[in-house]
């Protein structure tokens, strides 16, 4: 991530469309409106048939305020799990009940 307005990601993939083919691209995320982002996306495909650059463009618009950066909440959020010791406890609870 390049400051707050651009992100930046990659993919390889091989043989995914045939053997020996190789897709590669470039994911860059422009933020150009607190609501608004572009997606640029050039990459190369060689195959044993093709050779071919491609390239793809996409725009998305929210309600809400796009953000580039990962939110601090999310990481401090606590899984409310419970361990097997307290499903067995709240089973025999359960089961004194009935």
């Amino acid at each position: 991530m390049i400051g707050g307005l651009v992100k930046l990601g990659g993919e390889i993939q091989y043989n995914y469309y045939g053997l020996d083919d190789v897709s590669e691209s470039i994911l860059i995320l422009l933020r150009v409106h607190p609501n608004i982002s572009i997606q640029l996306n050039p990459g190369y495909l060689q195959s044993s048939t093709v050779a071919s650059w491609m390239f793809s463009v996409g725009v998305s618009v929210s309600t809400a305020s796009v953000e580039l950066t990962s939110s601090d909440n999310a990481m401090n959020k606590k899984t409310n799990v419970p361990s097997f010791d307290d499903l067995e406890k709240q089973i025999r609870e359960e089961k004194k009940k009935e």
